[in-house]
């Protein structure tokens, strides 16, 4: 039997940011006539024009087949027309017009108040401006960002954890953590087919202020009767974190997906 799910649902989704790739930085630096001096003679500035592009998977918390991958590109607020190192770095994400975002319904249908099955485009129309509007996908976006490479004059005053979310984490049979932090990477068994579309784990790792390591493990279920379980893992290091987790398939996901090196080192 078909799954089907009402335009309304699909308007009402809440959706989990999954992953999120940056291409590499496009850099483009050239000599631009701004001008004439006192005698006529062209004034020469140069000008910078930096960009990348990247991707953004969502999945829908009420429904995991369903995702979203949003292409993305991020330009300097001033465009090509840049006059610093400064403002070439100075990036906007927005949604990528040259590309197409894909919605895969994994399985379900959309369908009218009628029981009629809505047009593909339609569906992503719906969802792309639910995300627009509500999904604040562009903050993992800018975490991709490359940074200005050589020293930045900081503002002494500014508190740079106070762009960090506070974050709380479920736990069975123990207290719940929270804490001021960051998402730095995700893994999932799930999978559209076969037992693990059934169950399947999530796992998520954050790095608090303080510079611990949390990893959040969910263990999804769909069979009735069963229910979702939550548990986590707190470590001081990356190295107290492999060993607690492991070197199962899905733990190497994640730590790949976090940049971190896992290999024994042998003589």
């Amino acid at each position: 039997m078909t799954k089907q799910i009402t335009e309304q649902q699909l308007a009402e989704i809440t959706w989990i940011i999954e992953s999120t790739e940056a291409d590499d930085l496009n850099a483009d630096e050239h000599e631009e006539i701004v001008g004439l001096d006192d005698n006529d003679d062209p004034i020469i500035e140069t000008r910078y024009n930096y960009w990348l592009c990247g991707s953004t998977v969502l999945r829908a918390k009420e429904y995991p087949e369903i995702t979203y991958a949003i292409d993305w590109m991020a330009n300097p607020e001033k465009g090509s027309r840049a006059e610093s190192l400064e403002e070439a770095y100075d990036f906007k994400v927005e949604f990528n017009e040259a590309c197409e975002n894909v919605l895969d319904m994994g399985g379900y249908v959309a369908v009218d108040d009628d029981g009629d099955e809505i047009d593909a485009d339609d569906a992503e129309r719906i969802v792309r401006d639910e995300v627009a509007q509500n999904v604040e996908w562009e903050v993992a976006a800018e975490k991709r960002l490359p940074k200005r490479p050589g020293p930045v004059a900081v503002d002494e005053d500014t508190d740079e954890d106070d762009d960090m979310e506070t974050i709380t984490v479920e736990r069975d049979n123990d207290a719940d953590l929270r804490f001021k932090g960051e998402q730095v990477a995700t893994a999932s068994s799930h999978h559209f087919e076969g037992p693990r579309n059934i169950r399947w784990t999530e796992l998520t790792l954050y790095r608090t202020k303080g510079g611990k390591l949390v990893c959040e493990e969910i263990g999804r279920t769909r069979w009735q009767g069963e229910r979702t379980r939550h548990s986590a893992v707190v470590a001081d290091t990356e190295a107290e974190l492999v060993k607690a987790l492991g070197y199962g398939w899905l733990a190497k996901d994640l730590y790949e997906a976090a940049g971190i090196d896992y290999a024994v080192e042998i003589e």
